[in-house]
């Protein structure tokens, strides 16, 4: 899979986080009551119809005498009706009751003028819930009946069903207002936003840089690397990058170096390159990277050179050195002499404590009289470190060499492993099958019937974690390791 497929990933899940789909359908939801608030029949000035007479139209470009240009239904235009009797007329007579026609009387002078009469200068937008406000402070038409009045002034038809009185339900106080839709609705896009966008905060300023993280882990690959106090390894929280990344955005070096102190014991010139270092933008992390970029390929050599078996100098020289970054070995592999043509996996340790992997080296000495057995040891604190130089061929139990061969061992007395080293033994082994596609991979209990070690079903893990598997009717405690030749044969 390639980064831009990783990337698309990360973006897909944004997106399905989002759920757009529904954002979309109620944004159009939205859309729609805006249109039906803002929507009212076309009359002409002065004209009296459904209950109401134009006194301004603000819609232009109407020829009347000419077909098609007066428009059936208006838009987002200004202009103002007036209620006529025809709405309701027995509603829109004020009766004026016994008390206040004798007060009225009284002040007027005059009877006929506290009579019961018509209302006349009901004024209005000519707007659904404007028309729907005049006629209910005017009368005393029930909320059916003025949205009867209402819906004479809007084609209903254009819209979906129980819109218009979604657009009316703040006026007649019904729950199912445009105002609860609003609501309702923004508040489930703006939550899913917030949803969304905390899942993948790294603390970048763009979204973008936020996913790069979330797919590929630049940054946290690069904190992680000098995350480590004396052998034990550290792991810096989501919080605490968080913080780093912007007080990196903000200039504030020293400052992000103080937090990165409390992961690691590497000097405070290494935390502040390691800060500096920190850079998410996509046309970088996208770009080609050659597998040898920044690794020494001499390394495996002067190893070689320096190797003793039980003499070897382990204290003034870095043999034992732990492995930042495993697409080295891919590099070291691709450029090894040696045949190599199956990896066996082992585990062993103490029950409480922990081994170094000098402490190992001390017991092979001590036992058998030659070096670090495993070309490879990972630590139940997730520390890769390098064993036996991959160009010297290994050893079997009875300290015979064992050809093609290159050793495993995780630290480990029974299952389940440490997460940590599974992580680790993940990223390894997937380094030496990118080197070696068609490699075979072996538990140490398939060579040595009996062992129960490395704890796990190797084969099992192999086939789903990376769809491989090793050539079918081979008995590694009974054949020798193949060749390049056999192995290439026997594959097919």
């Amino acid at each position: 899979m390639s980064k831009k497929d990783i990337l698309q990933g990360a973006l897909t899940g944004v997106a399905n986080l989002l759920d757009l789909t529904d954002a979309e359908r109620k944004s159009r939801q939205l859309r729609e009551l805006d249109a039906a608030a803002n929507s009212f029949k076309y009359v002409e000035s002065e004209t009296v119809a459904n209950g109401f007479k134009t006194v301004t139209s603000g819609v232009t470009d109407v020829v009347s005498q000419v077909q098609g240009s007066v428009p059936d239904q208006a838009s987002y235009a200004l202009g103002v009706v007036q209620l006529d009797k025809s709405a309701a007329k027995s509603e829109l007579v004020k009766v004026v009751s016994a008390p206040d026609k004798s007060d009225f009387t009284a002040i007027t002078g005059n009877s006929k003028l506290s009579g019961n009469g018509f209302l006349d200068v009901s004024i209005s937008a000519p707007f659904p819930e404007a028309i729907a406000e005049v006629v209910q402070t005017t009368t005393n038409l029930k909320p059916d009946q003025i949205k009867a009045v209402v819906n004479k002034n809007i084609n209903t038809e254009l819209f979906t069903d129980g819109t218009l009185d979604t657009v009316l339900g703040d006026v007649i106080k019904s729950s199912n207002s445009i105002s609860n839709v609003l609501n309702t609705n923004i508040t489930s896009i703006v939550g899913n936003t917030n949803i969304s966008l905390g899942k993948v905060d790294f603390g970048f300023g763009s979204l973008l840089e936020n996913l790069v993280e979330q797919a590929f882990q630049p940054t946290k690959v690069n904190l992680d690397s000098i995350a480590r106090i004396g052998d034990v390894v550290k792991t810096v929280s989501n919080q605490d990058l968080q913080k780093i990344v912007r007080l990196k955005k903000q200039g504030k070096i020293e400052e992000a170096a103080d937090i990165l102190q409390k992961y690691s014991d590497s000097p405070r010139s290494i935390l502040i390159a390691t800060v500096n270092k920190i850079d998410n933008r996509a046309s970088k992390v996208l770009e080609p990277e050659p597998l040898a970029i920044d690794i020494p390929t001499s390394r495996t050599d002067n190893f070689v050179n320096i190797w003793r078996e039980a003499f070897t100098d382990i204290y003034g020289t870095k043999i034992f050195s732990p492995v930042i970054r495993t697409v080295e070995i891919e590099t070291e592999l691709a450029n090894l002499r040696r045949e190599v043509t199956e990896v066996v996996v082992q585990a062993g340790g103490v029950e409480e404590g922990h081994y170094t992997i000098e402490d190992l080296h001390r017991v092979f000495v001590e036992e058998y009289e030659v070096g670090f057995i495993p070309h490879f040891y990972i630590t139940k604190y997730g520390v890769i470190h390098r064993g036996r130089p991959l160009e010297v061929e290994t050893f079997d139990d009875d300290i015979n060499k064992v050809p093609r061969s290159i050793r495993i061992l995780l630290e480990a007395t029974r299952a389940p492993l440490a997460s940590k080293t599974m992580r680790e033994f993940k990223k390894l082994l997937g380094s030496i099958y990118r080197a070696k596609p068609g490699i075979q991979v072996f538990g140490f209990n398939q060579v040595v019937p009996g062992e129960e070690n490395p704890f796990f079903d190797v084969p099992r893990y192999i086939k789903n974690t990376f769809d491989k598997y090793n050539v079918p009717d081979y008995n590694p405690s009974k054949d020798a390791p193949l060749t390049q030749k056999e192995l290439i044969d026997r594959r097919g």
